[in-house]
């Protein structure tokens, strides 16, 4: 797996912000004559603030300071905000005797995996408890979150079994994401059941909530880093750097969940990369492991759709999409009054028209990018590293 790995440039950056050497200099310098301020894209400015911690703490005056400054301010603050409203999410849940689990930004923050501002949020990521789901929904929408799920009507249980989370927000800034499932990419049924026992109770400012078990954290980061994103989803690799310096791996327990998910494939290659570039003392026999572990021809195939743009991405790529999915939401056995239901669901969902109306027009679409994809091969966001040893 390549084709979602950071390009040369970002890896550059990525190694100016953990590495704590004047090499870390070296690679900034480099890293600004090939990205001018004004090109850099999202993923790349969210790593800004810790780019300037990094070099402030290596003794670097340049005037180019002080915009990093500026943007970890504004992300401190935004960080501060949200926090202040997951202290009134875990109250609300706490008052109804419900325990929810939190991950990514949301639980790197709560555990100081990073200091204030230097880990930027753009949501608060939730998941509660499987039963607990529209109680969740209707305690949040009690508190003054309004969902924000696109169709123009209210959570439904149909959303609960064909969708991973939904949306909430109080402005435009302040979002939450409610999941009943930890992610989309894992399996529900005993596989995800196992994620919930291991998981850890903790207390965040006088309220319960549960942090993912650190091996399956970092599996669920690897996981939603590899897949392709509007924004360069490159911070992964500061969020796995962090984990794997402040946490324990239990790396038996990793590889049998990567497995079980049906996620080798894609984590392979990215701790691999993590080895190769930042010396993460992941060991090499446990890539080697992860990398041997069979991979089925479909599972394969789907994860290179998922690190392609939704608009290059043609009829056999959306199948293959829609039928991982119902696996995953049917704990991996999906039945045929399943798969009905599934495509009634798709079909109702609001498109680029609504219900079978917007499902044909999207049919068209990727049709139409079926055959513009036979033409000509399609290039992928950014320059993937390559080396030998990574296929």
């Amino acid at each position: 797996m390549t084709d979602q790995l950071p390009s040369k440039a970002e890896t550059l950056l990525l190694y100016a912000c953990v590495q704590q050497t004047p090499s870390a200099i070296d690679a900034w310098r480099q890293w600004q004559k090939e990205v001018p301020f004004d090109d850099i894209d999202l993923g790349s400015r969210r790593l800004l603030p810790m780019l300037h911690d990094n070099l402030k703490r290596l003794r670097v005056e340049d005037p180019i300071l002080r915009k990093y400054e500026g943007l970890k301010k504004l992300h401190w603050f935004h960080n501060r905000l949200l926090m202040f409203h997951l202290k009134s999410v875990l109250e609300s849940f706490s008052c109804a005797r419900v325990v929810p689990l939190l991950i990514k930004g949301s639980a790197l923050n709560v555990q100081g995996l990073f200091p204030p501002g230097l880990r930027p949020m753009t949501d608060l990521d939730i998941v509660v408890p499987v039963g607990k789901e529209m109680e969740a929904i209707a305690i949040v929408e009690g508190i003054g979150w309004k969902s924000d799920n696109g169709q123009d009507r209210p959570i439904n249980a149909c959303d609960i079994r064909f969708c991973y989370h939904s949306k909430f927000a109080k402005e435009p800034s302040v979002v939450l994401e409610l999941h009943w499932e930890t992610a989309s990419q894992f399996i529900r049924g005993v596989a995800s059941e196992r994620i919930w026992e291991n998981s850890i109770l903790t207390d965040w400012q006088g309220y319960p909530c549960r942090l993912l078990n650190p091996s399956d954290h970092l599996l669920l980061i690897l996981a939603h880093g590899g897949q392709h994103n509007n924004i360069p989803p490159i911070r992964w690799a500061t969020d796995a750097l962090a984990i794997l310096e402040h946490q324990n791996i239990e790396w038996e327990y990793f590889t049998q969940q990567a497995d079980q998910h049906r996620l080798s494939f894609v984590v392979g290659g990215m701790l691999d990369y993590l080895n190769k570039q930042f010396q993460a003392n992941i060991p090499n026999s446990l890539v080697q492991a992860i990398r041997a572990i069979s991979v089925k021809q479909f599972d394969r195939r789907v994860w290179k759709d998922m690190q392609r743009p939704n608009h290059i991405r043609g009829v056999l790529s959306a199948l293959d999409s829609y039928w991982l999915k119902l696996c995953r939401f049917e704990s991996g056995k999906p039945s045929l009054s399943g798969g009905i239901s599934y495509v009634r669901y798709i079909a109702g969902l609001k498109r680029n028209g609504k219900g079978f109306t917007g499902l044909l027009a999207n049919v068209v679409k990727r049709v139409r990018n079926s055959f513009r994809r036979s033409a000509s091969s399609p290039s992928l966001s950014g320059t993937p590293l390559r080396d030998d040893s990574t296929n």
